[in-house]
């Protein structure tokens, strides 16, 4: 039959020429998804006097590897269509994308303003924050910081709020109370209020949460 000897022609995703630059582009577009985990799993060092650093752990480095095994192909393989326009615009495209994530990231995750705002909520207007170093490990995570102005409010809320199970000296620093959420304050050496919050989920976070977002300290 006639239509039995025609053969079938489908077009070619990659031709021959297109090899190498198609395995950089997959390459470039996993490289940059690994680099994007690396900065949402980063620690934030933020100090009123030395601005803001971020650094790359073990921990990030551990799962941000393995996030970018399951999906380092999505963002080159969301790119790559483009390429039938022009490989030029597929570049761009991921290029966008990439700057697009970076930014979200930066201001959604690591911002120290929103970092303060989440973690003390309505009482980040009332105090200073000196330093803050916020901590991303498995089951271990938390945030740590040294404050000024207005803590007085703060410590009597929370000693309303939460119940300390217990306190230890702490050498030239004093007591530091530990409260059965899981947070930690002390003083530091030269008097500050310094105080760790547990974010992990296990650790009491939620309770924290409801604590500085509630309408009125109890």
């Amino acid at each position: 039959m006639p239509f039995l000897d025609k053969k079938l022609h489908f077009p070619k995703l990659i031709s021959r020429n297109e090899l190498r630059v198609t395995v950089i582009f997959f390459a470039v577009g996993v490289l940059v998804t690994f680099l994007l985990f690396e900065f949402l799993l980063s620690d934030v060092h933020y100090s009123s006097a030395k601005g803001t650093t971020y650094r790359i752990t073990m921990d990030g480095i551990v799962f941000g590897g393995a996030g970018t095994l399951f999906m380092g192909w999505l963002l080159p393989l969301v790119c790559f269509w483009f390429k039938f326009i022009r490989w030029h615009l597929a570049w761009i495209m991921m290029a966008c994308l990439s700057v697009s994530a970076a930014l979200a990231i930066l201001h959604y995750e690591k911002r120290p303003d929103a970092l303060i705002q989440r973690y003390l909520g309505k009482y980040s207007g009332i105090v200073h924050v000196d330093e803050m170093i916020e901590y991303n490990r498995y089951e271990s995570s938390g945030v740590y910081f040294r404050l000024g102005g207005n803590t007085s409010t703060l410590d009597d809320a929370l000693k309303k709020t939460f119940t300390a199970s217990g306190t230890h000296s702490k050498a030239a620093q004093g007591d530091e109370i530990k409260y059965i959420n899981g947070t930690r304050q002390w003083s530091g050496p030269n008097g500050e209020y310094c105080l760790f919050i547990q974010t992990w989920e296990g650790g009491g976070f939620e309770k924290w949460k409801a604590f500085v977002n509630a309408d009125s300290p109890r």
